[in-house]
């Protein structure tokens, strides 16, 4: 809850810096902006502190700067919808960060390859891989809201509902509340709508609503999952709270356009689509959401968003 206190502490290390000649204080500056920018959802600011990073490394000439130029860089591009190159960034972060032993590369790329791989297909292959990331770091729950979320994308929702029950059995207070926590939520509400389960929702929903004007930005801004405020529209829509999820759609829609974020302007129109085809009253709107969510899954190559959206479609033609 303390972002706009965050940005101004990385602004007075950039001064720091710009008063002292310390390019290594300058580079930790534009990285922390970048992340606090980027959950502010201000994406200009955002590509600015790259630039400015990557202008410092290439300056710096360390190959450890030089990794997480292409982590940002494929992080940027997962948001636009350029999987291609995104996934072209992810490898060669991957490449550095074993010469290099950055412990933190494995779990920055691993983080985009669910992004990706929830988009374009192969989704289930990574389970081994974020299992293996879940117990051997046990002690930053994330990784087991990443697996759940998983699991549930990708049918297996028996364990998946079990793991979101034992987050639940203390009122999620075993995710401690620092960097990753937003990610971690985002991952479980996720969970919680993909399994059609409303147990949780109303707790999930408390918990996120005072978060619903932020970007999600996952793993110290190794990749995002657009506005809070889609997943809060989930939940409200489990929970039977159609005016609130419409609001909270609308929201996420036109936070997810402001950031170009097209596969997450995709998704929320699809969702919301699904929503509003509901009633009579919200299928003229509900329909073009749909048509235009479901045209632009299959430009940006999303065959997931793609079969989801056949599905709404077929439902809605036979829903009297």
């Amino acid at each position: 809850g303390n972002v706009e206190e965050r940005l101004h502490a990385a602004n007075d290390l950039l001064g720091l810096a710009e008063s002292s000649g310390d390019e290594r204080l300058a580079i930790a500056g534009h990285r922390w902006r970048m992340i606090d920018l980027l959950e502010l959802g201000d994406i200009d600011a955002v590509d600015i502190e790259i630039d400015a990073y990557a202008q410092i490394a290439a300056r710096r000439r360390r190959l450890s700067d030089e990794l997480y130029v292409h982590i940002y860089r494929s992080m940027r591009l997962l948001l636009l919808g350029e999987f291609d190159e995104a996934e072209a960034e992810g490898y060669a972060a991957v490449t550095l960060g074993n010469r290099v032993q950055d412990p933190n590369t494995g779990n920055a790329t691993l983080l985009q390859a669910c992004t990706l791989r929830r988009e374009r297909g192969g989704f289930e292959r990574l389970e081994g891989p974020v299992r293996a990331y879940a117990e051997r770091f046990a002690t930053i729950p994330g990784w087991r809201c990443v697996l759940a979320h998983l699991l549930a994308e990708t049918g297996r929702a028996d364990e998946a509902r079990e793991m979101l029950d034992g987050f639940a059995a203390d009122g999620f207070r075993g995710v401690p509340l620092d960097g990753i926590w937003l990610g971690a939520m985002a991952y479980l509400a996720e969970t919680a709508a993909a399994l059609g389960d409303a147990t949780h929702a109303a707790a999930l929903h408390d918990l996120l609503e005072p978060y619903s004007d932020r970007n999600v930005a996952v793993g110290w801004a190794s990749t995002c999952t657009g506005s809070a405020a889609r997943h809060l529209g989930l939940l409200a829509d489990l929970l039977g709270r159609r005016k609130a999820a419409i609001g909270h759609f609308e929201t996420a829609l036109a936070m997810n356009e402001r950031m170009r974020a097209r596969p997450w302007v995709a998704r929320t129109k699809v969702e919301f689509a699904r929503l509003l085809l509901q009633k009579p009253a919200g299928r003229e709107r509900g329909s073009e959401l749909l048509e235009a969510g479901i045209a632009e899954a299959q430009e940006l190559g999303m065959p997931r968003l793609v079969e989801l959206g056949e599905r709404v479609r077929a439902g809605a033609a036979v829903t009297p």
